[in-house]
């Protein structure tokens, strides 16, 4: 006569299994949001921003319509670290960042260049509307407090503004062009916007 051992079977998903896997899928959340912010100003990092503008930039080439981006400069950045510490430097980037963030439409983007730089890309936007956009920014900033815990900063900014439309439309050009603007806003005293050559 045969006895008939039972089998147990274990339970196929477990408790600390699923706390597992919930962990796991945070750090990938995390993961995928540090790959696309920018960690001290929360807004899209370099490499985020070149992704969503190229794909705005390929449409844009297809229905030929005009695309602007301002390159945005903190002026006289290093006086701020150097006179207020980096504290201070680290929460006026946090400020100007959110300054931005306030002014961008639904379907603008704004990202962190590096440093004390940003890019603002506007889609479907003649030059006189950018233009009109880009000091708006200039003057928010401008009469901006910036609390920096300790005492109030204010801040200016340098922007250069590039236009552009048509097949040849690229993301590089009008960043290379945005750059020079600002080159040139700061060459002119700062505090301005300064429109990039055609």
């Amino acid at each position: 006569m045969h006895i008939i051992t039972p089998i147990l079977v274990a339970p196929l998903v477990t408790f600390p299994y699923i706390k597992s896997v919930y962990e796991i899928d945070l750090l990938r959340k995390k993961l995928n949001a540090l790959a696309r912010i920018d960690e001290l100003t929360q807004i899209s990092n370099r490499r985020f921003f070149n992704e969503q503008a190229r794909h705005i930039i390929s449409r844009a080439r297809r229905t030929l319509e005009p695309v602007s981006l301002m390159f945005i400069d903190i002026d006289y950045f290093k006086r701020i670290n150097d006179n207020h510490g980096h504290d201070a430097g680290d929460k006026s980037l946090r400020a100007v960042a959110e300054l931005l963030k306030s002014q961008v439409r639904e379907y603008d983007i704004v990202g962190r260049y590096g440093g004390e730089e940003f890019l603002m890309l506007l889609p479907n936007t003649g030059l006189e509307t950018a233009e009109k956009i880009a000091e708006r920014i200039r003057k928010t900033i401008e009469n901006a407090d910036i609390d920096t815990g300790k005492e109030r900063l204010r801040l200016t900014v340098s922007i250069g503004l590039a236009n552009r439309k048509g097949v040849d439309l690229a993301l590089d050009e009008l960043v290379a062009s945005a750059d020079n603007g600002v080159y040139r806003a700061k060459e002119s005293g700062r505090n301005t916007v300064k429109i990039a050559a055609a």
